[in-house]
């Protein structure tokens, strides 16, 4: 089920890529650099709150990019280059979107992206309308965005079920999600849980899924907080544990890494810096802490020892590679037994 996943990914990627290519050049030539004169920061709540504002929306769309360490038992790639591959990707996505951004502020001066945003709110396709002086343009655009959200719920998806089905694996959570299809070869329930929340989500409003995003967005903190953390626990206590990816500078860059998401978390915490949590927020951060608690507890005492066992991912040439070794050793297995036969027959025939 992973092809046609990511097949239609790739169909998607390329429309987002070429509709924010075409708003890009297109403000090259139409646009003004006088326009972004009052587009750097928000002065009604200061330069600090404005860049706190923005980057703590950030971390819910990093999810798409987790994805790829997710998937890595289904992506035909070495797995030594699927860190290099993370990296890249991230960096590529902040310069599209970044250039989409300037884009926009180049072609667009402050009163007409303040009359976007007070009419359709779909500012980045007024943008693309201006530079072409065409509203079809700005349907493409739209188009566009609409991929970019499909995107993100195919991401979701297959990193969600893919995240359930390795917590599963690792008996942290009922192994029932960790059952795959058995043509498909996909964790069948942890799709159908994740399905059924998904079509619910919608009804309870746009102010929920609001709470659901910022909750969400604090989650994803302080689980590369966590992670980030186990990243340097485990190569002090584990340095020979198999690893196809390994980083360099490791003190450095997990320490940083730490730093850098916990104070994410801190800003979600502390009153004032623009992202604190609300009560609704805070209620759904307490329930998913409360259900992390009562997996916890149930799964430790069902299945003891094997609580968070080590599940090891290796590619199909490594798997081919162990396979080699076991039937040379068939082959020299079946001639010591035949030889074996053999020696007796021999004996029988010289006692005879």
């Amino acid at each position: 089920g992973v092809k046609a996943a990511a097949n239609l990914q790739t169909i998607l990627t390329v429309i987002i890529g070429v509709c924010g290519i075409l708003l890009i050049v297109a403000s090259v030539f139409t646009g003004d650099s006088s326009n972004l004169q009052g587009h750097l920061f928000n002065n009604d709540i200061g330069v600090v709150q404005s860049v706190f504002q923005v980057a703590l929306v950030t971390p819910f769309f990093f999810i798409g990019f987790d994805v790829i360490p997710q998937a890595a038992e289904e992506i035909n790639v070495d797995l030594k280059k699927i860190g290099k591959i993370l990296i890249l990707s991230i960096v590529l996505a902040v310069c599209f979107y970044g250039l989409v951004v300037l884009a926009v502020g180049y072609e667009l001066n402050h009163s007409e992206i303040l009359k976007a945003m007070v009419g359709n709110g779909l500012v980045t396709a007024d943008a693309m309308a201006k530079a072409f002086h065409s509203t079809i343009m700005a349907k493409v655009l739209i188009v566009g965005g609409m991929c970019g959200i499909v995107t993100s719920w195919n991401s979701f998806l297959m990193g969600g079920s893919r995240a359930m089905y390795s917590m599963a694996e690792s008996y942290m959570i009922p192994k029932t999600f960790a059952k795959l299809h058995p043509k498909y070869k996909t964790p069948v329930n942890s799709l159908y849980l994740i399905g059924l929340l998904t079509v619910l989500a919608p009804f309870a409003g746009r102010q929920m899924l609001v709470w659901i995003v910022n909750a969400g967005n604090f989650g994803c903190c302080l689980a590369y907080c966590m992670v980030s953390a186990s990243f340097l626990i485990l190569r002090k206590t584990q340095p020979d544990m198999p690893r196809p990816y390994k980083v360099k500078h490791y003190k450095f860059i997990g320490i940083m890494a730490c730093i850098m998401s916990g104070f994410m978390v801190a800003c979600y915490l502390i009153p004032g810096t623009g992202a604190t949590l609300g009560l609704q927020e805070w209620l759904m951060a307490g329930g998913w802490v409360a259900l992390g608690v009562v997996f916890f507890i149930q799964s430790k005492a069902k299945y003891g020892e094997k609580f968070g066992s080590l599940i090891e991912i290796i590619s199909d040439e490594d798997a081919a590679a162990l396979q080699e070794p076991t039937e040379e050793l068939d082959e020299k297995l079946d001639l010591a037994i035949e030889s074996a036969i053999a020696s007796v027959l021999n004996d029988k025939v010289v006692k005879l």
